[in-house]
């Protein structure tokens, strides 16, 4: 009976728990390592997702800006076909205005001038919106006087950079050689003082 009751009472050998500890070890290890692979599955298909939208929306801008391009490039062809074609359109003159701005926006503008109505038609697109104590001025260039006759002034929608814009020039034109657009304070200057940032070729 002492002998029984003295084998009872002996403590479990430590080296029983190990298979248990390292059961454990190895379960928790298996669900750590479950987590980490579908997290970083998630994140690489995230990745992925990610940069498909963005190529899509890139191609799609560069669609965009292409397909714009050969508009305005039909509309300025077809209109100069109009004029070299006689009848009302043979005394309209037409004028390319290019940026002169660094980096522009895909600015276009066209300025088509009537020299026996002494008026015209400016059309700007994409040119950067100013601040409100600015506005874009058109100028007029004429050998016949030492500086450019003032067109007006002119703003454009602060959302797409777009205007169209009908001038009289302050003085008689007798012959218009170019147009330009400078960047002046608030209703124009009676010369050009600030920056061209448009010019025709």
């Amino acid at each position: 009976m002492n002998i029984s009751n003295n084998r009872q009472d002996e403590p479990v050998a430590p080296l029983a728990w190990i298979p248990w500890v390292i059961g454990a070890c190895l379960g928790l290890a298996f669900v750590w390592l479950t987590q980490l692979y579908f997290s970083q599955k998630s994140e690489s298909i995230a990745l992925q997702n990610e940069a498909a939208f963005e190529h899509i929306e890139r191609q799609s801008v560069q669609n965009q800006l292409a397909a714009e391009r050969i508009l305005t490039g039909r509309r300025l062809s077809d209109l100069q076909e109009q004029v070299k074609a006689g009848g009302d359109l043979a005394r309209l003159e037409i004028f390319k205005l290019v940026s002169l701005i660094a980096n522009p926006p895909q600015t276009r503008a066209i300025a088509v001038w009537d020299q026996a109505g002494q008026e015209g038609l400016l059309t700007v697109d994409k040119l950067p919106a100013l601040a409100a104590d600015k506005d874009y001025q058109l100028w007029v260039i004429d050998p016949k006087y030492p500086d450019p006759v003032s067109g007006g002034v002119f703003t454009v929608d602060a959302r797409t950079g777009a205007a169209r814009f009908t001038f009289h020039p302050g003085q008689p034109i007798a012959t218009a050689t170019k147009f330009a657009v400078s960047c002046e304070p608030k209703g124009g200057q009676p010369k050009p003082e600030g920056p061209i940032v448009l010019l025709s070729e």
